[in-house]
């Protein structure tokens, strides 16, 4: 009982520890998402997206706190698993944004519905991951990357509603080779 109480502790203070390194890798970070360019047409695309925002209680429409685009698609892994991780506990900060992102591919199907994933750690179990939704303009499995390969994601950070659940991924997404 006391082997355990102090894993516990030690996994708490791992934790911590990891926390605090990926919040000094993230800021060290923001200087290249900053500095982050993408092509006119996908500047244009996220104009569009910005434009055409939810709408507040008051019938105006709502922006991003923060239009910059996030690249981390050539970052360093703690970097990127820093900007993942406050990707998905701030979602609402990121909502509206372009992003671009490298990591392994990987499926998951329930039922009829297929949810195709973005993976960030090294073992391919999808605990650090982001949804990517593609146009119909894809076909399966023609136009899909093969289970695990390496791929890069850019689209828009979005809400979305399903089932009667909300969540965030990558909508308007595309493959970038």
């Amino acid at each position: 009982m006391r082997n355990v109480r102090y894993m516990r502790k030690l996994g708490i203070g791992l934790l911590c520890l990891t926390l605090a390194f990926g919040a000094t890798a993230c800021g060290k970070q923001n200087n290249k998402i900053e500095r982050a360019v993408f092509t006119s047409s996908d500047a244009a695309t996220q104009g569009e997206e910005t434009e055409a925002g939810e709408q507040g209680e008051d019938g105006a429409k709502k922006t991003p706190n923060n239009t910059k685009p996030v690249d981390v698609s050539g970052a360093e892994k703690e970097a990127v698993l820093a900007e993942i991780s406050a990707m998905q506990l701030t979602p609402e900060e990121y909502e509206g944004r372009m992003v671009r992102v490298k990591g392994k591919y990987h499926f998951n199907e329930v039922g009829e519905d297929r949810y195709d994933l973005v993976n960030f750690d090294d073992d391919n179990e999808g605990l650090v991951s982001l949804e990517f939704i593609l146009p119909e303009s894809y076909k399966y499995p023609d136009d899909y990357p093969k289970e695990g390969e390496e791929i890069v994601v850019e689209g828009v950070f979005d809400k979305i509603e399903s089932y009667g659940i909300s969540f965030y991924a990558i909508t308007n997404a595309k493959l970038i080779k």
